[in-house]
């Protein structure tokens, strides 16, 4: 076998011990990506229940006045309780009258761990006086008696867009890693053709 002959065995063999090392690094740019889209799917899916409804009612339920009829501190679970403010509404819309149970949080229909925030919201309200308040237009029933005026909606999107961002960091640096072997593979072939 002549020197040629070896100088090929070697570099084939060179290029085959380097697969189980390309194919680690293509499973982890594969979980990288797959990293990135579900933050992307959680964060649309907060942004879909949670933040865009409550935009939709500052930007397109009409205002009106609702008089509370009733309230109430409901509870939901046996070991560890959660609560949340209810109360009782009647408005009229284009002089058809209505009656619905809202909640102290906007849409959201969620209970919350903290009783005494939600005794707090109960205690601002008082049965028999009105109150402004917003009606769905498509559909009446549906009213808001207080608006989200919190950040709670909206930071439970900061843990996904922070991994959202290294997954971008790191996908970003394996395809310009990927890229700079690339362009020294073919360096390499070049200066051994010469």
């Amino acid at each position: 076998m002549d020197k040629q002959d070896k100088g090929k065995q070697q570099k084939r063999k060179r290029n085959l011990s380097n697969l189980p090392i390309f194919g680690y690094q293509l499973l982890i740019f594969l979980a990288q990506i797959f990293i990135l889209v579900a933050c992307i799917e959680y964060t649309q899916i907060l942004y879909t229940n949670d933040i865009l409804p409550d935009k939709q009612v500052a930007e397109n339920y009409p205002q009106t006045t609702c008089l509370v009829l009733a309230k109430k501190l409901s509870q939901k679970g046996r070991l560890v309780h959660r609560y949340r403010a209810d109360f009782q509404v009647s408005y009229e819309v284009k002089d058809n009258p209505y009656k619905s149970w809202v909640t102290g949080n906007g849409l959201d229909q969620a209970f919350f761990h903290n009783r005494a925030a939600q005794e707090d919201l109960l205690s601002q309200f008082e049965v028999g006086q009105t109150y402004p308040c917003w009606y769905n237009p498509e559909i009446p029933q549906i009213a808001v008696l207080v608006l989200r005026h919190d950040l709670s909606s909206t930071l439970p999107l900061a843990v996904p867009t922070i991994i959202g961002l290294i997954a971008i960091y790191y996908i970003l640096k394996g395809i310009f890693k990927f890229f700079g072997l690339i362009a020294a593979t073919i360096d390499e072939k070049k200066r051994y053709k010469k």
